[in-house]
């Protein structure tokens, strides 16, 4: 039990050892891998963009009752949140939405591309839109809330919804992430080294040294046949020759 513990040890000690051996590749391949990770994620994946309104939710369709708004009815405006998510993404109104947007998408495509989410369960109902052009998604959002309130209205005997924030979008990409993806690439080549280093460690099973005959065999060595160096050989015997003919 002892010796399998300490030949453990050994091994680790031997794994650490060609890592620190091999540090200077490790961080060349590793730094490799993080620029191929950004080249990737900045000039080969094509960016998204998003845009996103605000919209509030009523649970009824009368202004006036605004000023006597109980907790039932925030509780009510809340779980029409998800019935409205629906209304907003049947294939009626996607249509309109994609004959106003003069667009190429079908109902089915332009769905994916757009979320109907509740604002951390309050009546605030938030509309997002996904897409490759930031322009693009703009429209699309905007275009969802002038249609929000006539197609809820039409489709509901109750409820109705007023914009609390404009469609806006940053114009920045939302995906993919630059520190992300460079971070994962270069993890990924740090990781792929130290498994290359381990494993060829691990299968390695020659003896490099009489302390590996010790350990593993548990024999002791009686002797040691030095390697000859062939080309000092050669240069004492070519001596050998030169100072034989001068005598």
């Amino acid at each position: 039990m002892h010796e399998n513990e300490e030949y453990r040890t050994i091994d680790l000690r031997k794994i650490f050892y060609q890592i620190m051996q091999n540090i200077v590749t490790i961080g060349l391949v590793t730094l490799a891998c993080a620029v191929l990770g950004y080249l990737v994620s900045a000039y080969i994946i094509q960016p998204t963009y998003n845009a996103s309104a605000q919209l509030l939710v009523n649970n009824r369709r009368d202004e006036q009752s605004s000023s006597s708004i109980t907790q039932s009815d925030i509780n009510a405006s809340s779980s029409l949140v998800n019935t409205y998510s629906i209304i907003l993404k049947s294939h009626d109104v996607l249509e309109k939405v994609i004959e106003d947007c003069h667009l190429t998408y079908t109902t089915e495509s332009l769905s994916k591309k757009v979320t109907v989410s509740s604002v951390n369960s309050t009546q605030v109902m938030r509309i997002t839109v996904i897409n490759r052009s930031a322009q693009e998604a703009l429209d699309i959002c905007s275009s969802l809330v002038r249609l929000a309130p006539d197609a809820i209205i039409n489709a509901m005997d109750a409820g109705s919804v007023t914009t609390v924030s404009s469609p806006y979008t940053t114009g920045r990409p939302v995906s993919p992430s630059k520190k992300r993806y460079t971070a994962v690439a270069g993890l990924f080549g740090l990781f792929a080294c130290l498994g290359y280093i381990v494993i060829k460690e691990l299968t390695n099973d020659k003896f490099k040294t009489t302390d590996d005959i010790r350990t593993v065999l548990d024999l002791n060595v009686l002797g040691v046949i030095p390697e000859e160096n062939t080309g000092s050989s050669q240069r004492a015997r070519s001596r050998k020759k030169k100072a034989a003919k001068t005598k």
